[in-house]
């Protein structure tokens, strides 16, 4: 009696499946580049809503920001920033790990301070032309 071979495989499973390989390579390069995860130019940092300071990634620096709940102190470093220290209850800021990508974040919710990568350049105004005059 002849077996039957029931796990055969044909042209069209393997066309299949590289498709698959493919389709799902384009979409994660696509939803890398849609959310950014370039690394940025410059932190912003914020108090109470408000902005405290913008300061570039590419120069090394420490700074203190003081307010009546306390004190942080913010260190950039290799184009990397983190809170250095803190005198928050929590320290979750404190243990965050360092950023450098467009978007990310680190809070300080007891003295509500916002440290934020972006992808603008401190170094020059804005450039960008809003309309052409004749």
């Amino acid at each position: 009696m002849k077996e039957k071979n029931i796990f055969r495989i044909r042209f069209t499973d393997i066309f299949l499946a590289v498709a698959i390989i493919i389709l799902s390579i384009l979409i994660f390069f696509y939803f890398i580049k849609r959310n950014g995860y370039a690394i940025g130019n410059e932190v912003i940092i914020s108090v109470a809503g408000k902005e405290y300071g913008k300061y570039s990634l590419k120069e090394d620096t420490v700074i203190n920001v003081e307010t009546d709940d306390g004190y942080n102190h913010i260190e950039i470093k290799n184009g990397i920033v983190h809170m250095q220290e803190a005198d928050c209850t929590d320290l979750y800021c404190v243990n965050q790990k360092g950023i450098s990508k467009k978007g990310e974040t680190i809070v300080c919710l007891p003295h509500k301070i916002v440290i934020e990568i972006s992808e603008g350049n401190v170094d020059t105004e804005e450039t960008e032309i809003d309309a052409v005059a004749k």
